[in-house]
């Protein structure tokens, strides 16, 4: 053995070093491990709460709701007489509240609070009788008359849906803080439940006046072409056309032949189109706009007293008369519209005979639908607090003339296609807003589709179809109340 082979072999025993530890890692911050889940959660909730949702916008014709609307006029009763002698009797009551009450119509308008009255504002009601049959059309000075005013006037003269005929001027520049609602307060100011009781008694005592002094008289229906006139455009665009006509219903004692010397016109009604908003937003003033000054020009030229009722203002705007002081000129074109309308009196037909019929009908609405274009709406999560389920549709005839109440900003495009319908059927029809409710613009399908507007958009809350659909509904409640007498 070589003694490189006798060398001793190195030690085995000893214990080789432990690999190094791997560096321990702190724990992940708990938003780094959210920072892709948070923001899809905060999408799917806002998708979810907020929208943008798909949009139903198939037909009204067939649906539930229309059904349950005809099963519901099918077993009405109108209230109705036949022809025979009429009657009138007339009220008219000063709403104007204090210096200071909030103004209604603007909700941009910040400080509502009115610094002076321009004109008053007043409540005035015409009742018309034939028989032991009474109906009241009950005109207000105010933005718009809604479902719990017109409950309370129900409720304190004991008449029922079919006895009283709602509207409103309209006027932006009116009294507000009436409405307990989040939208009317936006528009209208603060709810006040004290001048809300003011205002309603006053209405109430208004139609049970007009009901105490019922008189004999005759009657004329006016209907008067305006688009010469230019006193109104379409205020969603200019190009489409607007609701061209004035109406006068007029009232007088019997056998006075075609002088008007005071107390001879006992009564009128005229109504008109243009959105009364002539004042201006600037505004502060209490005033009835030119429904004012319309009725203080009748009354003037001998009418007792002299009612205006908006028409299809959903799509028009006034175009004023020359002028530098906007609520000046508001009061202008009411004496302008008075002015006409007198002119054409002379030529009138009266007749001292008439029926009399009235039709209130609740009716239900098409799913809630706050748009953000054709097809695509905001969550019902976020806008159910708008929501109602039925409105109400007015439909009055009294003689050759049939008044119709939508319960909103109804538009003249829709009133031109009633007219359509109208031909050769019911004699003269007339298109009222703010019957005893508000649902917001009711405008026809074409419009809602194409244009993206304040009246398509953020206050269309029904969709496309409910134009039509009321014009229908409307349209079969004017058949039921029976032919009228020819002019």
């Amino acid at each position: 053995m070589s003694e490189r082979d006798s060398k001793p072999e190195p030690a085995t025993d000893a214990k080789a070093p432990a690999p190094a530890a791997a560096p321990v890692r702190p724990p992940k911050p708990w938003y780094r491990k959210w920072r892709y889940r948070i923001p899809l959660l905060l999408i799917v909730t806002s998708a979810v709460v907020i929208g943008p949702w798909p949009a139903d916008t198939s037909t009204y014709v067939g649906s539930a709701y229309q059904q349950s609307t005809l099963d519901r006029l099918a077993a009405a009763q109108p209230l109705s007489a036949g022809p025979g002698p009429i009657r009138v009797g007339t009220a008219d009551l000063d709403i104007t509240p204090p210096v200071g009450h909030k103004l209604a119509g603007y909700g941009e308008k910040s400080d509502k609070r009115s610094t002076g009255i321009r004109s008053r504002c007043h409540t005035r009601a015409l009742s018309i009788a034939r028989g032991d049959k009474v109906v009241t059309i009950l005109c207000t000075d105010i933005l718009i008359i809604n479902q719990k005013m017109a409950d309370a006037v129900r409720s304190q003269t004991g008449l029922s849906p079919h006895e009283i005929y709602f509207t409103a001027t309209h006027t932006h520049s009116g009294p507000g803080q009436w409405g307990d609602h989040s939208l009317e307060e936006i528009v209208a100011g603060s709810y006040s439940p004290e001048f809300f009781r003011t205002l309603t008694q006053k209405m109430a005592e208004a139609v049970i006046a007009s009901r105490q002094n019922l008189a004999d008289a005759e009657m004329a229906v006016l209907r008067l072409p305006t688009e010469r006139f230019e006193r109104q455009k379409n205020r969603v665009d200019n190009l489409l056309p607007t609701h061209d006509w004035l109406y006068g219903l007029f009232f007088r004692r019997p056998g006075t032949g075609t002088t008007t010397q005071p107390g001879e016109l006992l009564a009128a009604l005229a109504v008109f189109s243009a959105h009364p908003t002539a004042s201006g937003l600037h505004s502060r003033e209490m005033s009835a706009d030119y429904p004012g000054g319309l009725a203080e020009r009748l009354h003037e030229s001998g009418v007792g007293v002299a009612m205006f009722a908006a028409g299809t203002v959903g799509d028009s705007r006034p175009k004023l008369p020359p002028g530098r002081d906007n609520p000046d000129r508001a009061i202008k074109l009411g004496r302008e519209l008075a002015d006409r309308l007198m002119a054409a009196l002379p030529s009138a037909h009266w007749q001292a005979e008439a029926s009399l019929a009235s039709l209130n009908l609740p009716v239900d609405l098409p799913p809630l639908r706050l748009s953000i274009s054709r097809h695509w709406r905001l969550s019902p999560i976020c806008t159910r607090w708008i929501r109602r389920d039925a409105t109400r549709l007015q439909a009055l005839r009294i003689g050759p003339a049939t008044l119709v109440g939508m319960p909103g900003d109804y538009a003249g495009m829709l009133g031109n296609a009633l007219d359509d319908w109208n031909a050769g059927r019911h004699g003269t029809l007339i298109a009222t807003s703010f019957a005893a409710d508000y649902v917001g613009y009711v405008m026809p399908r074409s419009v809602f589709n194409d244009y993206w507007s304040y009246e398509t958009r953020l206050m269309n809350f029904y969709g496309p179809w409910l134009g039509e659909y009321l014009n229908d509904t409307a349209e079969r409640m004017i058949d039921r109340l029976g032919q009228p007498e020819v002019e």
